[in-house]
């Protein structure tokens, strides 16, 4: 089937219809079982900590306050109770992430210009009022609620739409990705600017004053061990930037006058 038959109202329309949360969990797989969550023994405290990560160590997080409090937090099991927002570079997006983005195609699927932001995340059960998540190619108009067209008569002369792309990314070179939206192939070009937005459930990507907000219990006696039940974590930075303060000189400073050191012939270099 022709990519051309994907970006046609009625079958786009359809494409709605039957793809649900089941076809997603063949997509993209099951959540990944988590270990069991400790259950409170005796008498708990329900706590809400808003503060920074300063550290940490498996499932644990060392997190303190505008006032210096610390907490020691053990992160929940469940991927649905944990979320990580902010913004990444190009250079951090990989194959097998869930991205989103807009686009104008034209009816034979041709991207209509390069596609200046990008959102990575990890699929949550639909909510009303939330753009969609399962994989596919959807009419934006149609999703906003305002119907594909407002004027009945423009349908046959609009050549060109906005869609939104949900799927898997499956390559990234020279400027362009590849998004596999369910069964349809989506290749688009990036902007040299493009925005990276992110909102995942892996807090493995948290780092050192990134601001974490959590509400959780823990025992009377031990006020510093939380367990946490929900987490919303903001990145401080750009994820996966490198920090160029600690990247090591191209080449050890000289004083000045210094002489370069003089180059080895090749011959120089060899063990015999």
């Amino acid at each position: 089937m022709s990519q051309s038959l994907f970006f046609r109202p009625f079958f786009i329309a359809t494409l709605v219809l039957v793809i649900h949360a089941t076809a997603v969990a063949q997509e993209f797989g099951e959540w990944p079982k988590p270990a069991p969550a400790p259950k409170p023994e005796g008498e708990v405290t329900q706590v809400k900590i808003k503060g920074q990560i300063k550290g940490a160590r498996g499932d644990l997080l060392h997190v303190v306050n505008e006032e210096g409090a610390q907490w020691v937090v053990k992160m929940p099991a469940e991927p649905r109770q944990i979320r990580l927002v902010g913004a990444a570079v190009l250079g951090w997006l990989q194959p097998g992430m869930l991205v989103r983005f807009s686009g104008q195609f034209d009816q034979t699927g041709k991207p209509q210009a390069p596609i200046k932001r990008i959102e990575v995340f990890t699929y949550r059960p639909p909510r009303e009022g939330q753009p969609p998540e399962q994989p596919g190619v959807f009419p934006e108009a149609a999703v906003s609620g305002i119907g594909l067209f407002q004027d009945p008569n423009a349908a046959a002369a609009s050549k060109i739409q906005s869609f939104i792309v949900i799927g898997q990314l499956r390559g990234l070179a020279k400027g362009e990705m590849m998004v596999a939206a369910g069964r349809v192939p989506v290749r688009v070009e990036l902007a040299e600017d493009a925005e990276i937005a992110v909102d995942i459930a892996d807090y493995r990507w948290a780092r050192v004053d990134d601001e974490i907000e959590l509400s959780g219990w823990h025992y009377p006696l031990i006020k510093t061990q939380v367990y946490a039940n929900n987490v919303t974590i903001r990145a401080a930075n750009p994820i996966g930037k490198v920090d160029e303060a600690n990247l090591p000189p191209a080449m050890p400073p000289q004083p000045a006058g210094a002489v370069p050191p003089k180059k080895k012939a090749p011959s120089e270099d060899l063990p015999f």
